[in-house]
């Protein structure tokens, strides 16, 4: 059995599956039914240890560098900076939300409804809100489109940190920042589960796009298990008993890619720092 085999590479500690990128309280059943689903289907293939339900780390970082990662979600970001050591790619989901191309996903870039400004260079001067640093949606894809109308200067006034996209979404609408940059996904799901956290909002542009946010393992699995896993999430994606479930996550299916496929967000980030843009602001 694979997780045998993995205790000869120090595998030993019992495995955890976390899901925690699109987890509010609406999508919370979803999720868990979603990895019931996934759970079946890995124990069909062989795999022992299969975690029975889903945990919810309060500390994602301490959580992904554990070691004990079955299977998670993260944010391509992290992947391709502080965890790039500690997970190993999986798949890339693709969603069903205006913004997503297969695996591929953008930031809305959102202002109020009653702004009179038009598109990002109208921003400038102003007050952005990111949810933090280190994610892909609302910073390193914001930062990069600022980039390259910033002209090497400083773009906006301030910035205030929020800790979650809800909360960024939350600041533009209430008038503490004036503009901020959400995971299309995201947006998607407010608008279908929770429409009055996104009503009060306009789009007034789009990031480039970036491979979607991956499902991954530990880093100390080997390539064997990751295939392993791989083909039990497959085959989850194609049960039509799960059909309900997979609606109302948005997914329409998954897509492996190579690592070096998510290399371009650290390419927004060179790109950002060589136009004299290292943070928003």
């Amino acid at each position: 059995m694979v997780a045998a085999a993995e205790a000869d590479r120090g595998v030993t500690e019992e495995p955890v599956a976390s899901l925690p990128m699109y987890d509010g309280a609406a999508l919370r059943p979803l999720c868990d039914a979603w990895w019931r689903g996934i759970d079946a289907h890995c124990r069909n293939l062989g795999l022992d240890d299969v975690p029975a339900a889903l945990a919810w780390p309060d500390d994602l970082y301490r959580h992904w560098k554990s070691g004990r990662v079955f299977l998670s979600q993260t944010c391509g970001y992290p992947l391709t900076h502080a965890l790039k050591a500690d997970l190993r790619l999986v798949a890339t989901p693709c969603y069903r939300a205006e913004g997503c191309d297969g695996p591929l996903y953008r930031s809305r870039v959102l202002a109020r409804a009653g702004d009179r400004a038009k598109c990002l260079a109208d921003f400038k001067g102003r007050r952005v809100a990111y949810n933090d640093r280190d994610s892909q949606s609302g910073y390193n894809a914001l930062r990069a489109a600022v980039a390259a109308i910033a002209s090497g200067g400083q773009f906006f006034a301030d910035s205030v940190h929020t800790g979650s996209h809800g909360a960024s979404m939350a600041a533009v609408r209430d008038g503490l920042a004036d503009l901020c940059a959400v995971d299309c996904v995201t947006f998607a799901v407010a608008e279908r589960f929770a429409p009055e956290t996104a009503n009060g909002l306009k789009t007034v542009g789009w990031t480039d796009a970036a491979p979607g946010l991956p499902y991954v393992t530990s880093a100390r699995r080997d390539g064997g298990f990751a295939t392993a896993v791989r083909r039990g999430l497959m085959a989850a994606a194609e049960d039509s008993a799960l059909a309900d479930v997979r609606d109302g996550l948005l997914l329409t299916g998954f897509t492996v890619l190579e690592p070096q496929a998510y290399a371009g967000i650290l390419e927004m980030e060179r790109a950002a720092d060589e136009a004299g843009y290292p943070s928003l602001a």
